[in-house]
């Protein structure tokens, strides 16, 4: 190939690249992409759970529904499939166990029948309604999902035991927490009407919301964990809700703390 050929087939390439017709469209910046998006909420959601803002009772929720919806598939299999009573019998109790967890740990409507069976519950299985007990019931839970075969079933097993020991634990941060609130000296009628201020149902009790949005007024310094841990030792009926008497025992001074 002769130098001249060359040169012109040089000189049309670099014509093309400055004709607007040919030019290569610009890949997106890196701080476009749908990854970037994705690492910053990841971010976001770390930052939240390190600073005490995340919820153990999502994590909670979301591990009982996969406890239920994985011991379902495995009962099927177990009896149709396998013919294996035992194995159907423990599915079941995993299975009954998860829907417990639902339960106890969604909104009060959010779930048809949520509130009969957060009472049943709350009168015939007394360990759940304090963060210790609660962290026992999702130890069994965890510890009955790990017998199972599969990966699935031991690692939703292994989720659930992690939720446990972290109530429990964390549970215990909550209690000392309390001994810092109750030092805070307030007359009743103010604590009346801050607690009036924040009933905003006709049932003048407080829901987990209210409860620390009246903490942080008392000017309590409590992260949402903590004050959420707290929230679940006070409300010993399971109802999603907070009476004034039960909330000015304990706002008072006590040697008792709340069962945790």
């Amino acid at each position: 190939m002769s130098t001249k050929s060359v040169s012109s087939k040089l000189s049309n390439i670099l014509k093309r690249k400055e004709d607007p017709k040919h030019k290569i469209p610009d890949l997106p910046a890196v701080e476009d992409t749908p990854l970037v998006g994705i690492r910053d909420k990841a971010e976001e959601v770390y930052t939240s759970i390190k600073n005490g803002n995340g919820s153990i009772r999502w994590v909670a929720l979301i591990c009982g529904a996969a406890l239920v919806a994985d011991s379902f598939v495995e009962f099927c299999i177990a009896l149709f499939q396998n013919a294996d009573i035992m194995q159907a019998t423990l599915d079941a109790y995993a299975f009954v166990l998860g829907t417990f967890a639902i339960a106890m740990e969604s909104d009060q409507e959010a779930i048809p029948y949520s509130r009969r069976v957060r009472k049943f519950l709350g009168k015939n299985l007394g360990m759940v309604r304090n963060v210790t007990g609660r962290g026992v019931f999702y130890g069994i839970a965890g510890s009955l999902e790990m017998m199972s075969d599969g990966w699935r079933s031991k690692s939703i097993g292994g989720c659930l035991i992690i939720v446990g020991i972290l109530y429990i634990y964390l549970g215990r941060l909550a209690a000392i927490k309390v001994k810092s609130i109750r030092n805070k000296e307030y007359p009743e009628v103010v604590i009346k009407s801050k607690f009036k201020k924040y009933t905003r149902n006709n049932d003048d009790c407080l829901s987990f919301d209210d409860f620390h949005s009246l903490l942080n007024d008392l000017m309590v310094d409590i992260n949402v964990r903590e004050a959420e841990l707290i929230y679940v030792s006070l409300d010993k009926s399971l109802d999603r809700g907070l009476s004034f008497e039960e909330f000015k025992t304990f706002w008072e001074k006590s040697e008792e703390l709340p069962p945790v």
